[in-house]
């Protein structure tokens, strides 16, 4: 340009003063940052501008080739191509990403793209690709030795469950064989702390038993004694003291009868003859004989027998008369000895076919006496029951086990009909009884639950 032409541009102030120009080579800038990525690794770096004309590739051949052209596609294998196309596509909008896709043979590469800003225009977009083949193999080692944890873990688990199981089994197995046995041994000291009881109870009712039979067998000894030296002193009253000698050595071989059935009884060795008789008629001649004895004492005790057996039949059994006999006097004399002989009562004896059992027959004793006391009644039929002191408590217990030995069963209750108080004892003998042999168990000596 001419001075003049110079000068009116130095004047003007809307032209810039003077213009720097530069320019560097894309190769250039791409081979610069191809130097700086590490070495020890196969990465290289790529420049496309934003129309994707390709400005720096290793492989110099692809330089100035338009990415998305059909030269350049079917370069890019078809397994690929869609996912490649994508991730150039994502890049070319400006933003920056990190990457990974699948190239042939299993192999992969991680893709970072970054866009070059220039005044605010985006004009490149700068690539790194990335292959690690080596780091695929290590997933897939990581993936075999993650499924060979997880079978190794299962196995452990498998056996450490079976392990569990097992101990539980064993352990709930055990639990119940100690709390079995922690049972038994609960039930044998319990067992044992009612032996125990028992034996304290037996040993006491036997201390009472040895007070009440030397007592029982003291008196009439003593009274045979000297009613035998007063007969040699007064021969006159010689036929009275033989009476009184007489009844009280009654009354010794009692006790040493009762001592004696007791003993059998316990040792299994009593034995029952029986026979035939007609029970009707046996028990009349019991109660008559007792009558006699009631009205000789001048007793204002009645003594009824009524035979309800079939409206006035004759029950026949086959059975020990002398025990049975012995049965009826027991209970007769209890019942006499607790009503009271002064103010009179009434005893009653009955026997009827049982509703229930037609093959046995019932007897029934009533009294309106004093009753069972509370306390002898849940023993009443054991040895030694007694709050009598005229008598061993052995009565019953030997009746009881006769009844029981002929196949019949023995009970007793106090009565609550408001006629006259007393109680009232009750045996069953059975009619056609076929039991040859006494069958006595010390267990079955409680009294009979109705």
């Amino acid at each position: 340009t001419d001075r003049n032409s110079s000068a009116a541009l130095a004047s003007d102030n809307n032209v810039f003063e003077g213009v720097i120009i530069a320019a560097l080579r894309a190769t250039d800038i791409g081979k610069f940052l191809q130097a700086e990525l590490l070495k020890e690794f196969p990465n290289t770096a790529g420049l496309i501008d934003k129309n994707g004309v390709i400005l720096y590739s290793q492989n110099q051949s692809y330089i100035g080739k338009n990415y998305f052209g059909d030269e350049f596609q079917t370069i890019i294998p078809v397994t690929m191509r869609n996912d490649f196309n994508a991730i150039i596509e994502r890049s070319l909008e400006g933003k920056i990403g990190l990457e990974d896709i699948s190239i042939e043979q299993g192999n992969s590469s991680t893709i970072a793209y970054n866009p070059v800003i220039v005044n605010g225009d985006h004009i490149w977009t700068l690539y790194i690709v990335s292959p690690h083949k080596l780091a695929e193999n290590v997933y897939n080692l990581v993936n075999k030795e993650s499924v060979l944890s997880i079978i190794i873990i299962g196995i452990i688990a498998a056996i450490a469950g079976a392990l569990f199981f097992i101990i539980t089994s064993w352990n709930r197995t055990l639990r119940r064989a100690v709390n079995t046995r922690t049972q038994e041994l609960k039930n044998t000291v319990e067992q044992l702390s009612q032996a125990n009881e028992q034996l304290k109870v037996h040993d006491k009712m036997q201390k009472e038993f040895i007070n009440i039979a030397s007592h029982e067998m003291k008196t009439p000894t003593q009274a045979i004694i000297g009613y035998s030296d007063l007969m040699q002193k007064h021969p006159e009253k010689r036929e009275e003291m033989l009476k009184a000698i007489s009844r009280n050595a009654s009354r010794l071989q009692r006790l040493t009868n009762d001592i004696l059935d007791v003993t059998r009884i316990e040792s299994r060795t009593l034995t029952l003859n029986k026979e035939k008789f007609n029970l009707s008629d046996l028990i009349a001649n019991v109660v008559e004989d007792h009558r006699s004895h009631i009205e000789k004492e001048g007793h204002k005790i009645k003594l009824l027998y009524n035979n309800k057996y079939d409206t006035g039949g004759s029950p026949t059994v086959e059975a020990d008369i002398d025990r049975i006999t012995q049965v009826i006097s027991n209970i007769l004399g209890n019942a006499i000895k607790f009503t009271s002989k002064e103010e009179g009562g009434i005893i009653s004896v009955s026997i009827e076919k049982s509703h229930s059992n037609q093959e046995e027959v019932i007897v029934n004793i009533r009294d309106t006496g004093e009753g069972i006391h509370h306390e002898i009644l849940p023993r009443l039929f054991t040895k030694f029951a007694t709050r009598s002191f005229t008598g061993t408590g052995l009565g019953l217990f030997i009746s009881k086990s006769i009844i029981e030995a002929h196949g019949g069963r023995m009970w007793a209750q106090n009565n609550s009909d408001g006629q006259g108080g007393g109680a009232t004892f009750t045996f069953t003998l059975p009619l056609n009884n076929q039991k040859s042999s006494l069958q006595l168990d010390n267990n079955k000596n409680e009294e009979d639950k109705r």
